[in-house]
């Protein structure tokens, strides 16, 4: 995908499992090759996050008959992934609406 850059593990204390909820472990509903997130990742910023626990499984209507815990912890981590996202990219659109010194 990115023959640039290799993946590398993305640990429970980086902020994409920090905030807005902190997680205390990473839920895993069907392991689909391993209990590790893995990511690529371009000047400090995250480009890919892959999960190989499939949490969309956790957000159907029966929770993939998951325990509570779990599903909650998997809306938790999307809305972490989306929140990331939103706030990286509104640095991104910042930094391109700031004039530079040249332009000054």
């Amino acid at each position: 995908m990115l023959p640039q850059i290799q993946p590398v593990k993305v640990p429970l204390d980086d902020i994409i499992h920090r905030v807005p909820y902190t997680l205390p472990f990473l839920p895993i509903v069907a392991p689909h090759g391993g209990k590790v997130a893995w990511g690529w990742k371009l000047d400090g910023r995250w480009l890919v996050y892959y999960h190989p626990g499939d949490i969309a499984d956790a957000w159907a209507d029966d929770h993939a008959g998951v325990p509570p815990e779990i599903y909650e912890y998997c809306y938790q981590l999307g809305t972490n992934i989306i929140f990331y996202a939103h706030v990286e990219y509104n640095k991104w659109l910042d930094a391109r609406l700031k004039p530079s010194a040249a332009d000054r």
